[in-house]
């Protein structure tokens, strides 16, 4: 694994603690129901194809099955992480539902990899 696999997935990281940090005062999103889980979604769903990405060069032969569920468990406990540092940034609060939608987003991605490798196994 090369270090350089890893960074685009530490940046993702970094973006979401600073986003998280920044007071709910400076945070503005549209008007849209729910547009704050759509976007903990697809942040975590990138925070997920980075992981797989990193771990999982062209040609290797490791458990898709073990690194899917890893990049599930990983980004879902990173969420809830994400979670317990907004407590201390004003006007932020957690939220159980952030952290389900950020297990979705992990989980949709780690999915349909998992099955794109699953598929072209069988076929060949």
């Amino acid at each position: 694994m090369s270090i350089l696999r890893v960074l685009p997935m530490i940046a993702v990281m970094g973006a979401i603690f600073f986003i998280s940090h920044q007071p709910a005062s400076s945070v503005v999103l549209p008007e849209i129901v729910n547009i704050d889980k759509v976007a903990h979604m697809v942040v975590y769903a990138i925070l997920a194809y980075c992981m797989i990405w990193a771990f999982h060069p062209p040609g290797c032969r490791r458990s898709t099955g073990k690194l899917s569920l890893a990049t599930i468990c990983f980004c879902t406990l990173y969420g809830v992480s994400d979670e317990f540092h907004q407590t201390f940034i004003p006007g932020r609060f957690p939220s159980v539902y952030d952290v389900v939608a950020d297990g979705a987003g992990a989980l949709i991605v780690s999915l349909c990899w998992w099955l794109q490798v699953r598929k072209k196994e069988l076929s060949s």
